[in-house]
Order: C-alpha cells, then sequence, then structure tokens
C-alpha cells in the first residue's frame, strides 16, 4: 500500500455512478423510480466532496468515463429506499438514483470472503474519551477521504475489477471494465490497511511533536486530543498539518474550545463548520464546551413487544457508560422476556408494558443531559494522572 499525493498518483477520473437514473433488471425490463425521488443533475454537481476524485480507471483502451455520483457510507441512508426485488437475478434497492443492484455468485467466493481480516489496530474509544476530557482544551479534527489517500498496490488491483455502464443515460450500451487505484470502502481489510499506513507514516517521522498525539488520540480517521496550554493546542495544529500533508493526507475538520485555533482553521479553509459535532458516539458542542448524548428518542406511546423493545434499546449508544442507570433497567426487562419466553412480535402483558414505558420515558429523557466535557476544569491539570487514565 502507498500513501501519497492524489494529483500525483490518481491520474484517471473515477466514475462516481453507475446507476444514474435507470438500469437493467432480468434481461431488458428496466426499473426506473419516480422522476420526483430521482436525485437531479444540479444536486449531483453540488456535492463537493465528489470533486476531484479519483480511485479507478478502466482496464480496456477505451476513452476514460466520467459517471456522476459515488455512494459513501456518510450519505448512503439519504440516498437509499425502502424499496427491496429479490429474484433469481440480482437483488435490486430502490433509491432516488433508480434501482441499484448486487448479487454475489452462488457457490463462489466474493472479494471478502478471499481477503484477510485483520482487525485494524484501533485505540480504546473509552480510553480516548476520558483523556479528550481531561486537558482544559479540546481539539478535533479528521482525515479527509482517508482510504481514498491510500493506494492499492498494482500487483493487487486486478482483484478489484468491476462493470460499470459506457452511457449511463442508454443502458443497453456495452459495459466497461474498471479496476480500483485506491484502497476500497467495505472491504474486510481496508480499516487495517488504513491504520497500518497511516502509523507506518506516524513512525517514519516520529521527530516531529505531532507524531505521538496522533498515534495515542487516533480513532480511524478522526483524531481527538486534550491539551492543558494554548501554545501547545498552537503548536500542535501546525506540526500535525504538516506531518500529515508530507503523507499526501489533510487534516481538516478542526475545532476546538480554543477560539484561536478555530481563527488559524479558518484561515486554511480547515475548520469545522458546525456548532455541534459528534466525537466517538457523544456530541460536543466546543463554543460553551459542554458535552450531550445523541438523540434517539424511543416511542413509548405504542404497545411494546420483545422485538420493538430489543430494537429501541439497541439503538441506544453511549460509550461511557454513562446512562447505565437507566439501560440496565431495558436489559434486565430483555432477559425477563426471553425468559418468558414471550413470541417476538406479538405485545407483551401489561405489567410488562407498564415497566417499558417507565423505562421508555425516563431514557428519552437521560438523553437529553449535557455535562461539561472537562472533567475537572477549576483544578490544576496535574491532579489527573492521564496514565492511569
Amino acid at each position: 500500500m502507498e500513501a501519497g499525493n492524489s494529483h500525483e498518483i490518481r491520474d484517471t477520473p473515477f466514475p462516481t455512478a453507475a446507476f444514474h437514473s435507470s438500469a437493467r433488471m432480468n434481461g431488458n425490463r428496466q426499473k426506473r423510480t419516480d422522476a420526483n425521488a430521482r436525485m437531479t443533475v444540479s444536486e449531483r454537481e453540488n456535492l463537493p466532496y465528489l470533486r476531484g476524485l479519483k480511485l479507478a480507471h478502466p482496464i480496456t483502451s477505451e476513452a476514460d468515463l466520467e459517471i456522476n455520483i459515488l455512494i459513501g457510507a456518510d450519505h448512503y441512508w439519504d440516498i437509499v429506499g425502502d424499496e427491496i426485488i429479490r429474484g433469481d437475478g440480482p437483488t435490486a434497492v430502490g433509491s432516488r438514483l433508480g434501482f441499484l443492484f448486487c448479487r454475489q455468485t452462488t457457490g463462489s467466493a466474493s472479494l471478502n470472503d478471499c481477503l484477510m481480516s485483520t482487525p485494524p489496530e484501533l485505540n480504546d474509544l473509552t480510553l480516548l474519551l476520558m483523556k479528550f476530557r481531561v486537558g482544559k482544551y479540546g481539539v478535533v479534527s479528521d482525515i479527509e477521504k482517508a482510504f481514498l489517500n491510500v493506494m492499492l498496490h498494482e500487483d493487487d488491483r486486478d482483484v478489484t475489477r468491476f462493470l460499470w455502464l459506457s452511457d449511463p443515460t442508454d443502458p443497453c450500451r456495452p459495459l466497461t471494465t474498471y479496476r480500483f487505484r485506491a484502497v476500497l470502502f467495505g472491504a474486510t481489510c481496508s480499516p487495517f490497511i488504513l491504520t497500518a499506513t497511516i502509523l507506518k507514516h506516524l513512525t517514519l517521522n516520529k521527530d516531529n511533536t505531532a507524531a505521538s498525539t496522533i498515534s495515542n488520540d487516533l480513532y480511524v480517521d478522526s483524531v481527538v486530543s486534550s491539551f492543558t496550554s494554548e501554545t501547545d493546542v498552537l503548536k500542535y495544529f501546525r506540526h500535525a498539518r504538516d506531518l500529515m500533508a508530507s503523507g499526501g493526507f489533510n487534516l481538516r475538520s478542526w475545532t476546538s474550545n480554543l477560539s484561536a485555533l478555530r481563527t488559524m482553521a479558518e484561515a486554511e479553509g480547515v475548520v469545522e463548520r458546525d456548532a455541534v459535532i459528534k466525537v466517538l458516539g457523544l456530541l460536543w458542542e466546543p463554543e460553551i464546551d459542554q458535552m450531550s448524548f445523541v438523540m434517539r428518542s424511543i416511542n413509548s406511546k405504542e404497545k411494546g413487544t420483545k422485538r420493538g423493545i430489543f430494537q429501541q434499546t439497541s439503538k441506544i449508544y453511549v460509550p461511557l457508560g454513562m446512562l447505565a442507570p437507566v439501560t440496565i433497567r431495558a436489559k434486565l426487562l430483555i432477559q425477563d422476556l426471553w425468559k418468558r419466553k414471550y413470541v417476538w412480535d406479538t405485545p407483551i402483558p401489561e405489567r410488562e408494558q407498564n415497566v417499558w414505558l417507565h423505562i421508555a420515558e425516563d431514557l428519552n429523557e437521560a438523553m437529553t443531559t449535557s455535562f461539561p466535557r472537562q472533567y475537572f476544569p477549576d483544578n490544576p491539570s496535574n491532579m489527573v494522572d492521564e496514565d492511569y487514565v
């Protein structure tokens, strides 16, 4: 794997949506979504994160093809709908782009079946959040298009071949074969490759003072840190930006409760615009340095079933366990429902319904709680032993 400047390595535009607004299914049968539901050309052109992406290249002698949109994990659910058609052919999923198709040949292995599933070398998420709450100044940033900046070796690219429409406006035209040049979204080994590449780059540049901070505070493509002095924050910003840029990575979306850092990031065009951001499963509002929970509203009015209660409680994610006094009650209720062998989709008896009603109301109220990011804002920083944390 190689990390490097995209302009030097990726010289062929990547097709960014083969599905367009139509597709074929079962031979010449074509399915189209309602015109009002499809993404318009102007909507596609106003997606800035698509500009300049060059992730793949054709392996035929035909001219390079431009297609219209890349469906990334961050926008997937905004595009994909609920309609699913299954049959002897490929599975079709309705979307604002038309029908998206996927199929694994019976009896054959997929690419992920052939890849080594090595867990990425990630820092402990709970430890990162605890460290983030120690220093006076919190600092968060992330690596722009992190996976796309790690190149596949030439010898590995043929196993990533895929078919693409040569003309998105005419699904009956011959298909063109492409292969990926960058690490694939969704490949089993991609998270490991990304982390290993970044850590290798940091190791090779360990003389940079930001290298150890990023190594210790990195989680996939996010860097979550805290510092005790304003000087340390501003030095870290400059050194971290230069360090990651030397490896072809853009460390962007900077935000902090230190206004001086936000001003520096603004000047370089890498400041986070949102007033409230997600930090490893929690929400943080830097201006007031307050944290809160991602609101997962639970419907406490409808009749509860074993399946419904399980689904509702599974949506609640609190990495520091701060809602445990309430969530443990929900887990005990689910345990009781299992012991009593209630049917999945049958409303549970009134006694359990009342218990669930009170738990749901308490969960909804608890998730509106906010709290200071810093553990001990009025005490000297040396009162907290970071190694112990």
